[in-house]
């Protein structure tokens, strides 16, 4: 990020301030005040002391810096009009915060407020550990010989918090979520509760028979897991011989019945010259161009032992979802493992948040915690997580969290 510093010198007597000098700047080193930690949806945490307002962007990392008297209540936005006007000509970043300002309430910066975000979104489900593949890569670590899942109780009260919670999308992962005995009954129940999108994260290989056709029946969206169109590289990553061909003719047959189908290719490297060749390959089976993601290698579970920098072309953004109306607002994911274990997300695994087993996902979710101004640790957050957590969201969750909650593998 570039620093960018913009000072309004002087302006005291033009706009009736009653004292020396007004300032809106980024990335200025923090004064040492009594500060008031708040949380402005969906996009923004402010610090507050008297006299002192100081804003971070978090979709973009960026910072602004507001200095007044103890008289100006910036907080509340009871800036006048011109003068707000009047830095924003400075700094357009000011009449971002202010427009925020006069739309969203101000909320206290609580765990559940910065997990939340503007709103729930999706929900990751990890039906199982088990799975037929046994990726070079998986975060989960799945593989045949994992047995650890969640049963079919904990799977229906998830389903139900989802809906009282109003989660946008659930997706049924794993592992492979179809070698789970609960997939199928799962997707009937959400149907029946009415969450409005279902997703399943497979590779593929169990789509078939009895299962597939009751699928097919109840409509839910698919997102396949896929690695190159060279069937060499791809088995290879897989460590199982024949999946580049079950896995594309299972692909195949959804596009061709008419489900919703998206691709996610995870680049590292063993295909990481396969971009291109890729792609044509996933649009000649029939999958729609902005159904295609590419995505890097996170370095967790397995990826943590063979992480490396990769060059793959921006293709696609891969989301790890199907897009809703909140997709790129900040927070508002949350993931449940196969062992009961809540994180903010699939990747965070080393922010624990409570178990399904102990207590309700809502519970969970809606905790009261405050959480610590940590100014200085969230300007460097793109140092200290940047390798391990590739999005700016999942760095910020780990800076301000980390300090409430044990740090785990990390």
């Amino acid at each position: 990020m570039h620093a960018h510093n913009v000072c309004a010198r002087g302006m005291q007597s033009q706009l009736r301030l009653p004292a020396s000098e007004l300032h809106a700047h980024r990335w200025m080193k923090p004064m040492k005040r009594q500060e008031t930690s708040y949380f402005l949806p969906d996009d923004w945490i402010l610090w507050h002391s008297e006299g002192l307002l100081e804003a971070v962007k978090l979709s973009s990392g960026e910072q602004i810096r507001i200095e007044g008297t103890p008289e100006i209540d910036a907080l509340h936005a009871q800036l006048s009009a011109s003068v707000w006007d009047t830095l924003a000509r400075f700094e357009p970043l000011v009449g971002q915060l202010r427009g925020r300002l006069q739309e969203q309430a101000l909320q206290p910066l609580t765990r559940a407020t910065l997990l939340r975000g503007s709103g729930w979104r999706q929900l990751f489900v990890e039906l199982t550990a088990q799975c037929n593949e046994r990726c070079v890569h998986c975060y989960a670590e799945s593989s045949p010989l994992r047995t650890e899942a969640l049963s079919w109780p904990e799977t229906r009260d998830l389903l139900h918090d989802a809906k009282a919670l109003d989660f946008d999308l659930v997706q049924l992962t794993g592992g492979d979520p179809l070698i789970s005995p609960h997939c199928v009954r799962a997707v009937e129940l959400a149907n029946e509760l009415g969450i409005p999108q279902v997703e399943i994260y497979t590779n593929g290989l169990a789509l078939r028979g009895k299962t597939y056709e009751r699928l097919l029946e109840l409509g839910p969206a698919f997102a396949f897991s896929f690695y190159s169109h060279n069937r060499e590289t791809h088995d290879a990553i897989t460590q199982t011989p024949g999946s580049h061909g079950r896995t594309t003719r299972a692909i195949r047959r959804a596009v061709e019945d008419g489900l919703k189908v998206r691709v996610g290719v995870i680049s590292m490297p063993e295909n990481r010259n396969d971009a291109t060749k890729t792609l044509e390959y996933l649009l000649a089976l029939g999958v729609p161009r902005a159904s295609i993601g590419f995505d890097r290698m996170r370095e967790v579970g397995r990826g943590e032992a063979t992480i490396a920098e990769t060059d793959t072309p921006s293709l696609g953004i891969h989301t790890g979802g199907v897009e809703t109306e909140r997709a790129r607002d900040f927070g508002g994911t949350a993931a449940v493992s196969y062992d009961g274990i809540v994180y903010p997300c699939i990747f965070s695994r080393h922010l624990p948040l409570g178990s399904v087993r102990e207590a309700g996902l809502a519970a969970i979710l809606g905790s009261a915690e405050p959480i610590a101004p940590r100014k200085r640790s969230l300007l460097k957050a793109s140092e200290r997580w940047g390798e391990k957590l590739s999005c700016w969201e999942c760095q910020t969750r780990s800076v301000l969290l980390d300090g409430t909650h044990d740090a785990g593998r990390f």
